[in-house]
């Protein structure tokens, strides 16, 4: 199979959107745009992405002063949102009564690469002279789950003759650069590209008011020239990869080809790739950004020029039917037209500086096999959900391998803090309560899905027919209107086999004072402990991604938000579950019940190591998994699970008479309420770990896996298990459990807890209220019963998960032995204001957002638009995933807004500092702008100079030696942060 290579550096600088600046960190942080979409912006990324990599070694800092060593992480130079694009941000979440999605959150992951530098200036006059060497860490996706890891040596020389100004908007500058292989790189069928092959070069230059850039070699090939006016139009040349249908074109010279034919299957029949030179303007005063085709050509990347790695190329002419448009298209550059997400947001205290959390996450390094040829550096990143390794580097985390805090700022004299790693099967996760009042949920969008708790079958039927039915819909969705007191669902959602919402055509619609009226019980009438039972309402709002259990004292009082001390309290507010990761399991030391979704040791192994093996053979057979793994979990719950029917007597005691017996007939996945302790699965603490049935949980397979990551067959275990999955008896039917993240157990409930799990009796007979399980004996029937309804309605209790992820997991430990403790994100909330025009659906209501650390804030809901056309598919979506499709916020917090924490009482100001556009189509401006630039302005091959090994006297020089550096080669600046001052001031 042929494939290029796909070199990326990632990202800053930006063409069509400027950066904005202010002035102390709120106003010093910049906002920066990324146009996305735009063919100019794409042909310019690797242009950005160097320009951020050469930013943040801060090469200001050390001129003169010897070569120095930087570490870069890539993650944070990215100008779009990899979340955006993803179908996983569409996935549909369920509102059932345990309460919506139930995957928990993922490490943190952040890949380092090395930058050294040397920088020298003979004097003021001089020009600044940069020559640097890049070890990049990057992976090729190949196809069928399997990601290629590769390693890139970057060879750069830099020479800089003037600043920014107003004549040189880009500054005076001029940038070489080489690329070779850093390591062995396999590229199938038995071949291997060895370490130091060459791999293409690259050449920019900024002068005047032009920015020229090109790139030659596997990499793909570039060429793009943008002239910067004072009045802000821009306008230039950029070249595109453009796949066309195949009418018969010859020579086999596309680029992406899979078979000798020289053309890649495609729906409808083959294709070809053609480069495109487009000639673009962009018409600040009008809004307008305009491009046309200039000329297109075939490019052969198997016959490179040996000096300049130039593809040979061969001029096309479009032809009708091929796909290529040969006519104006033009875009609105209004901000107000466009599609806007920010997915990085800065939060800030009163006086404008960052608001930090106290224990936030680091980044960290280790040295294996030092001294050697082998040696090689360990990068990983600590934060509260865990820890990640660079995939390539996993197989080489041993207990004992000693990490050093890479962004310590101590003093000269000090001693960065140290800490081991320690694999970990499974992470505990807590779910506390917190209290809101109903009145506080007016207007945010909830899902209701109360059809299988057959207790309360006759009350909603009762309350509207349409509720106690999940034949036809999985759950309803609606909202809550606090000025009326109601609540109004107008759409039937279904999750099985695949989401679909659809509108009502007759509402549903009901009042406080309805369910108050209708979804109760009295026990125990005419005695004198007479009581009324309410039934407790379970949502979901996909606004805030959170359950909510509203009981009738939130009801009766819906502007209480405070919470109960205990049953008894009057206190009113709405229960909602806040998560944290327990990390001292002590705290489960008398052990965790378990009544639904409960993993066992056996099943669990048995899951994952079938999953594994479907997973390879795919891999092999080059198809996907098509076939379910069995289930982790021990039983279905409180489901009937094969037909009986039973014969109830429905007089007093004593009496036996046919006319007092009536027959029902239960069916499979019908549900019935109500465990015994022999259907409750149990689990321990042994030696720091969690056990059941005397065994360790785990997914059995995390040896496996890690040896398949160091070997580097792996590096995504998620790309590997795509399409693994298990299927849950979950009611009538059958659910899709996702297992190519990991698995999540079901709520449980600490040992001393259970008893608050208990049915309710009546008080006068001791009897269970409600039916009894139909399978059960006489002697089960006796024992004591305990209810999932108890689970989700008890307003103060405090329930756990366990969660077990494929991508190997490890823990963090000091120098002393003890685990280490990150703060855990803050809960924020952003009322946004009632302004229909701007926000929406939104408008008014009060969200929860999650606050991690500085820049990044989440929970904002969005919609998947289709950004070819403007159409909006709804919030989730689990159809075939396109590639116009992108998962956008709803809307956008404005800068300077307020988010408020609950517990303190303190606001913080919040500014957008990353964010994507996606330009809207303005065909009345086609024939407005007229195109200057041609194909002669680009940058010829006779500038393209190979500074790497084999470019003979360009040569930059070798790697300097740890020895040669400053700082005793230890790193002098982390991603922009400057730890060492060579001038000691």
């Amino acid at each position: 199979m042929k494939k290029k290579m796909n070199i990326r550096l990632t990202v800053a600088a930006l063409l069509l959107s400027p950066a904005l600046s202010w002035s102390a960190a709120y106003d010093d942080d910049e906002s920066n745009f990324f146009v996305a979409g735009a063919g100019a912006n794409e042909a310019l990324e690797l242009v950005n992405q160097i320009v951020c990599f050469m930013k943040n070694t801060r090469a200001e800092e050390f001129v003169n002063d010897g070569v120095y060593r930087a570490t870069i992480y890539a993650d944070d130079c990215v100008t779009t949102s990899a979340d955006s694009s993803s179908a996983d941000s569409a996935k549909p979440k369920s509102s059932s009564a345990s309460g919506g999605d139930k995957q928990g959150a993922t490490t943190e992951q952040k890949t380092a690469s090395t930058a050294i530098l040397r920088v020298t200036r003979a004097d003021a006059s001089s020009p600044v002279l940069s020559k640097g060497w890049f070890a990049l860490t990057q992976n090729e996706d190949m196809g069928n789950g399997q990601t290629m890891e590769t390693k890139i040596d970057v060879f750069m020389d830099v020479v800089q003759t003037a600043g920014v100004s107003q004549e040189a908007p880009q500054g005076e500058w001029t940038m070489r650069y080489s690329l070779a292989a850093g390591a062995d790189i396999p590229m199938g069928e038995g071949f291997t590209l060895p370490k130091g092959t060459p791999m293409g070069i690259g050449y920019i230059d900024a002068k005047g008011e032009a920015l020229r850039f090109k790139d030659n070699g596997a990499q793909g090939s570039g060429n793009v020239i943008a002239n910067f006016a004072e009045n802000g139009d821009i306008e230039g040349i950029y070249m595109e990869e453009v796949w066309i249908e195949d009418n018969g074109m010859s020579g086999g010279t596309s680029v992406g080809i899979s078979d000798e034919s020289g053309a890649e299957s495609y729906e409808g029949g083959l294709s070809s790739a053609v480069f495109v030179q487009n000639a673009f303007v962009i018409d600040s005063a009008n809004k307008v950004f305009c491009k046309k085709l200039l000329k297109a050509e075939t490019i052969d990347f198997s016959n490179l020029d040996e000096d300049t790695f130039a593809p040979a190329r061969s001029e096309y002419t479009p032809t009708a039917g091929d796909g290529l448009n040969t006519e104006e298209t033009c875009y609105s550059t209004d901000v107000n037209k466009a599609y806007r997400n920010v997915w990085r947001y800065g939060v800030y205290d009163a006086s404008g500086d960052r608001y930090e959390l106290s224990n936030q996450a680091f980044p960290m390094k280790a040295l294996v096999n030092e001294g050697t040829e082998n040696e090689q550096e360990v990068f990983a990143y600590a934060g509260y959900w865990g820890v990640h390794v660079d995939p390539e580097s996993i197989g080489s985390v041993t207990d004992s391998l000693v990490f050093e805090k890479e962004d310590f700022a101590g003093d000269a004299n000090a001693s960065a803090p140290t800490y081991t790693l320690r694999p970990k099967n499974v992470r505990l996760e807590k779910r506390a309560k917190e209290y809101v009042s109903l009145n506080s949920l007016d207007g945010m969008t909830l899902g209701l899905n109360m059809a299988q708790d057959t207790y309360w079958t006759t009350q909603l039927t009762s309350l509207n027919a349409a509720l106690a039915d999940s034949s036809t819909y999985n759950e309803y969705e609606g909202s809550f209107n606090a000025e009326t007191q109601t609540f109004s669902f107008t759409d039937g959602v279904n999750f099985y086999p695949n989401y679909s919402k659809e509108a009502l055509s007759t509402p549903i619609s009901f009042t406080v004072a309805d369910w108050l009226s209708k979804m109760k019980k009295v026990i125990g009438q005419g005695e004198d402990w007479e009581f009324t039972e309410y039934a407790t309402m379970h949502v979901y709002s996909h606004d805030t991604q959170q359950g909510y259990s509203i009981n009738e004292k939130a009801m009766n009082n819906p502007d209480d938000g405070t919470a109960p001390t205990d049953d008894s309290d009057t206190s009113a507010g709405v229960a909602s579950d806040i998560s944290s990761v327990v990390k001292d399991l002590s705290e489960i030391a008398e052990g965790l019940k378990c009544l639904t979704e409960c993993p066992t040791a056996s099943l669990l192994a048995a899951t994952y190591g079938d999953a594994l093996t479907k997973a390879q053979q795919a891999v092999e057979s080059g198809e996907s998994i098509s076939e379910a793994s069995p289930s982790p979990f021990a039983s279905p719950g409180p489901y009937v699970t094969e037909e009986k029917t039973v014969t109830f007597n429905y007089c007093e005691e004593g009496i036996d008479e046919d006319y007092c017996k009536q027959q029902r007939t239960y069916q499979v996945g019908e549900w019935v309420d109500g465990l015994i302790a022999g259907e409750i699965t149990e689990y321990s603490v042994v030696d720091g770990s969690v056990t059941e049935n005397g065994q360790t949980l785990s997914t059995g397979i995390a040896d496996t896996v890690r040896s398949l990551m160091a070997e580097g067959t792996i590096r995504d275990t998620r790309d590997l298990f795509q399409g693994a999955k298990a299927l849950i008896p979950e009611g009538q039917q059958n659910r899709e459990l996702d297992l190519s993240w990991g698995v999540m157990s079901g709520p449980m409930v600490l040992a001393s807890d259970l008893p608050k799990l208990e049915c309710t009796k009546n008080q006068s007979t001791g009897e269970y209220e409600g039916e009894t399980p139909p399978e059960f004996t006489d002697a089960q029937a006796a024992e004591t019963r305990y209810c999932l309804d108890k689970l989700w309605s008890n307003k103060s209790l405090t329930t756990y998960n366990l969660v077990f992820e494929v991508q190997p997991a490890f823990e963090i430990y000091d120098s002393g032995g003890n685990a280490v403790a990150f703060d855990p994100p803050k809960m924020l909330y952003f009322s946004v204001p009632n302004d229909v025009d701007a926000y929406g659906e939104d408008a008014g209501k009060n969200l929860r957002l999650e606050y991690g650390g500085f820049g990044d804030l989440f929970g904002i809901p969005g919609n998947v638009i289709d950004i070819s056309t403007g159409e909006n598919l709804g919030q989730y979506f689990d159809g075939q995933w396109k590639e116009n499709y992108r998962y956008l916020s709803r809307f956008i917090i404005p800068n300077g807004a307020e988010v408020l924490d609950k517990v303190t009482g303190s606001t913080y100001r919040v500014k957008g500092l990353n964010g994507e556009e996606y330009l809207s189509l303005a065909p009345e401006a086609k024939g407005s702008v007229t195109y200057t630039a041609t194909s002669d302005d680009l940058i010829p091959d006779s500038l393209m100079i190979d500074v790497g090994p084999n470019g003979g006297d360009n040569f930059i020089g070798t790697k300097p030696e740890k020895s040669d550096m400053i700082n005793g080669g230890e790193p002098s600046v982390i991603h922009g942060k400057v730890l060492f001052d060579p001038s000691g001031s």
